[in-house]
């Protein structure tokens, strides 16, 4: 009898623990909107502490769907930089440092504008990305290889 309380209660905390622990992966919501001259624009979303923040994060958001995942509506259907996202900025992890902490990815951004409120920690953003010059600079830096090369 009192090895079988034991194994229940054993039970009930192993079973409130692994209910307990949820992995969240973060979402990435950046859907296309529009492609013209090299510039490609999206919406996307982003969350964070405030408004300036969570605007950062749908930015960054943005261009991390176009390197890692691409658009399949626009002329970057495939990921520009590849699909092993770990792989690919842990082998250039100087270049993306510089992207996303130094905020470098500003540079490759010809507008920026909230089409939502902040709310509730977040906001949607519509960004336009120079795509010619995003690719231009991942060559220069041997991030991707040159077309045809």
């Amino acid at each position: 009898m009192k090895m079988h309380t034991q194994q229940l209660v054993a039970c009930s905390i192993l079973g409130a623990l692994i209910t307990a622990c949820k992995v969240v992966a973060p979402a990435i919501n950046a859907s296309f909107l529009s492609e013209q001259n090299g510039i490609i624009t999206v919406k996307s979303s982003g969350a964070g502490k405030s408004e300036e923040q969570a605007k950062s994060e749908a930015e960054k958001n943005a261009i991390s769907t176009l390197l890692f995942r691409g658009f399949p509506e626009s002329s970057q259907k495939t990921p520009l930089a590849g699909y092993r996202e770990e792989e690919i900025t842990g082998r250039h992890s100087s270049y993306f440092r510089q992207l996303y902490r130094q905020k470098r990815y500003l540079s490759f951004l010809t507008s920026s504008r909230p089409v939502s409120r902040y709310a509730n920690k977040a906001l949607t953003v519509e960004v336009s990305i120079n795509l010619r010059a995003l690719r231009a600079d991942l060559e220069a830096n041997g991030v991707i290889r040159k077309f045809g090369y």
